[in-house]
């Protein structure tokens, strides 16, 4: 898998950077399941607390 874990702001979830943004997806049955796309300046943490 491409990316890094990041269970402190969710379970499963894992980030990948692509310049200035970082996606945020999950492993899905038949690939990827994209959850958000950030930029990088943003809060993440408070961005992402609905899917904890």
């Amino acid at each position: 898998m491409v990316g890094r874990p990041r269970d402190d702001l969710a379970p499963n979830l894992r980030s990948f950077a692509v310049g200035r943004y970082v996606i945020f997806y999950r492993e899905a049955t038949s690939g990827i399941e994209v959850l958000r796309f950030i930029h990088g300046a943003r809060d993440h943490p408070n961005l992402l607390k609905d899917l904890k």
